[in-house]
Parts: structure tokens; sequence; C-alpha cells
């Protein structure tokens, strides 16, 4: 008995020191990511994004995705309370714009603001408005690989470092990934 209760132990252990050991992981690929995008960024000046045509139409369908996002919301039926709501509170703040009464200006922003809030956290909770967000990350990942594409035919440190970044991504993708199946 005393050695199934070891056992047990021991395995209800091993599992909380994997979770911790993913977490760990996790913090430090994205502890390694951020600093290294920075250097990354360095980069970015000095490839021609705007003369490459690959480039121009991956953005311009990336651009196009995130406003269908937004045109999602502002147009799907079951949201016109919340527009409507909006458009009121915004209209009153415009109107108390022009007077002089400080407080309520400031009041009716933060109601405007509010309404603004509670429309998009409603749009996003919408399964065709996911779906769009998806596509639209999607495209835009595929101009981000273009970039790291370009960043990495200058050679040198710029390649070496649109590799690690391409991997390390990759990487934080997949642990994110995991974590959300938990």
């Amino acid at each position: 008995m005393k050695s199934i209760m070891t056992l047990m132990t021991s395995v209800l252990g091993l599992l909380a020191l994997a979770s911790f050991s993913q977490a760990d992981e996790l913090s430090d690929v994205q502890g390694k990511l951020f600093p290294l995008k920075k250097e990354y960024r360095k980069f970015l000046p000095k490839i021609d994004r705007f003369n490459n045509p690959k480039w121009k139409e991956a953005n311009m369908a990336s651009i196009k995705a995130s406003a269908a996002v937004g045109k999602m919301i502002d147009t799907h039926p079951d949201l016109e309370e919340l527009r409507q709501k909006k458009a009121k509170a915004s209209a009153a703040y415009q109107e108390a714009r022009k007077g002089d009464n400080k407080e309520l200006t400031a009041k009716l922003q933060r109601e405007a603001q509010d309404a603004s809030g509670a429309l998009h956290r409603e749009g996003f909770k919408l399964q065709e408005v996911k779906d769009l967000q998806a596509a639209s990350i999607e495209a835009r990942r595929k101009v981000e690989a273009i970039q790291y594409d370009m960043v990495a035919a200058l050679g040198g440190e710029a390649k070496e470092v649109a590799e690690k970044l391409r991997a390390l991504e990759i990487r934080y993708r997949e642990l994110l990934a995991a974590k959300e199946k938990k």
C-alpha cells in the first residue's frame, strides 16, 4: 500500500513538473522572441517590400481580411442593438464636446468607449467573426513569412536572425496550442 501511494505521489509530481516545465519553456521562448523581433525590425528598412509583387499581394490580402472582421462586426444582424447604443453614445459625446461641461464630456466619452467595447466584445464572440479573424491572422503570417524570406536574403546576420525568429515563432505557436489543449 505504501509503495502504491509513493508511486501515485511521484506520478502526480511528475505531471505537475511537466506542466510547470512547459509553462517555463513558453516563458523562455517568449523571453527570447521579443528581443529577437526587435533586432529583426532593424533589417526591415533594408528590404524593398513595396517593389515585391508577392509581398504586395499578400499584404493586400491581409488588409482585406482584417477589414472583413471589422465589417462583419459593423453589419452582423445580431449586433444591431449594440450598434445603436454605440451610435447614440457617440452622438451624445460629440454633442457634449461642443459645450463647456468637461465632467459631462468625460462621462459621455467613457460611455461611448464602453459601448464600442461592448459591441466588439460581443462581436468577437460570434463564430463568423472568429473564422474571419483566423483567416486574417493566417494572411498576416503569410506576409511575415515573405518578409522573413526577404530579410534572410540579405545574408549574414540578417539571415541568422530571420531563421532564429522563424524557428522560435513556430515553437511558440506549438507551446500555445499545447497549453490551449489542457
